[in-house]
């Protein structure tokens, strides 16, 4: 499936929103967990490319 870096960015969005409420309702004492899966889906290469495309396109930068 080919997203729009559009797409993907809130993709991953909905997905980081999941989760955090995932842990909420399952393992709110697990924190460590809950870091980890918002880790490896924000830090994938192709939602961080994404990202940096996206800001590049309206001249925005974060960090």
């Amino acid at each position: 499936m080919n997203l729009s870096d559009q797409e993907l960015t809130l993709y991953a969005l909905r997905e980081a929103q999941l989760i955090l409420a995932d842990s909420d309702q399952t393992s709110p004492r697990e924190p460590d967990k809950t870091v980890q899966e918002l880790r490896a889906l924000l830090n994938r290469t192709d939602v961080v490319e994404a990202v940096d495309r996206l800001e590049a396109s309206v001249g925005l930068r974060l960090a």
